[in-house]
């Protein structure tokens, strides 16, 4: 399998790889970083196994060929819509516990190609507009930073994942995580917000403690909810302290 020697290729010894796969297998878990917020064993390798699993969605194919009717990533900019020079005043950040960096590259194609920048001055106006990882990230893109990135692309190769997997964080439940750059950033944004919105969130009750919606007053929060049940509902309320408003519900 050419995964399997990839990872070889990167120090993973072949017995290694065995039992991380068994473990994922058989484990209760969601996803990867699950599995490894308990399995310090497996951290370098869950890492490099999240990092080749995600390069190849780093397409701009799938950003720049979807339905524009129905993307929220078209909406969204229609409603940010401005002259090159004001974007970045829009009033807006992002807070994601996804690695991958769809968003931010959809912004920079978007401004760049509709007003013919170059990349440098349209790098100075996104940095107006926080986009925070909570969890880390596939690396910086190479108009974010000046080493230690990669483009936004699919090819994955042994050095794609070693970066990769150098900039994803496992967060483990006793880690004092609060104290985290990016946390107390994201702390600072939610406390200075008038409006929370919850796209497309899991509501994982670690990741919602994590986020520390029991200290917000005097804001509102609402999320999408689509496909839940009644009793899921509740469960998401319950969880939120009953500040979040579902649609529909």
């Amino acid at each position: 399998d050419e995964k399997v020697e990839v990872l070889k290729e990167l120090g993973q010894k072949e017995s290694h790889i065995v039992s991380f796969r068994k473990a994922l297998l058989n484990s209760p878990v969601s996803s990867v970083d699950s599995l490894l917020e308990y399995r310090d064993d497996f951290l370098d390798i869950g890492k490099m196994a999240i990092s080749q699993a995600l390069i190849p969605c780093e397409n701009e194919e799938n950003i720049n060929t979807v339905d524009r009717t129905s993307s929220w990533y078209h909406y969204l900019y229609g409603i940010l819509e401005a002259p090159f020079e004001t974007f970045g005043n829009n009033s807006v950040s992002f807070v994601t516990y996804n690695y991958d960096r769809p968003l931010e590259q959809f912004f920079f194609n978007s401004i760049r190609y509709k007003f013919s920048k170059q990349k440098e001055e349209v790098a100075r106006v996104l940095k107006n507009i926080p986009i925070l990882h909570l969890h880390g990230q596939l690396g910086y893109l190479d108009w974010q930073a000046d080493d230690e990135t990669r483009s936004y692309a699919p090819t994955s190769n042994a050095d794609a994942i070693k970066l990769c997997a150098k900039h994803i964080k496992i967060i483990h439940e006793k880690s004092d995580y609060a104290k985290f750059e990016v946390f107390k950033e994201t702390y600072r944004l939610l406390g200075e917000a008038t409006k929370v919105i919850f796209l497309g969130f899991g509501y994982n009750p670690i990741n919602i403690k994590r986020l520390n919606i029991g200290s917000l007053v005097r804001k509102e929060i609402i999320g999408t909810s689509m496909g839940r049940t009644q009793k899921e509902k509740d469960r998401i309320e319950r969880l939120l302290d009953n500040k979040i408003v579902l649609p529909g519900h």
